[in-house]
């Protein structure tokens, strides 16, 4: 990959995109990409990648917290 950069933004990008719309096919697999990026390009050139499924789980853990109170 000549400008990681580009392709970074992009991944991050559409990683953001199936989140957010839930059509990940499958979380896990998606995890194990970042993980392969982490080892290519650094931890800090993919730490946004799992800060968003940080995100995505702290959300879901609050809203199923809030419908339990209800």
């Amino acid at each position: 990959i000549k400008n990681k950069d580009v392709f970074l933004s992009q991944a991050r990008n559409l990683l953001a995109e199936r989140l957010l719309k839930k059509n990940s096919l499958n979380t896990e697999m998606e995890k194990v990409l970042i993980s392969k990026l982490k080892i290519e390009v650094g931890y800090n050139s993919v730490r946004k990648m799992e800060n968003m499924f940080k995100d995505m789980e702290n959300s879901r853990a609050v809203m199923q917290s809030y419908k339990d109170a209800k």
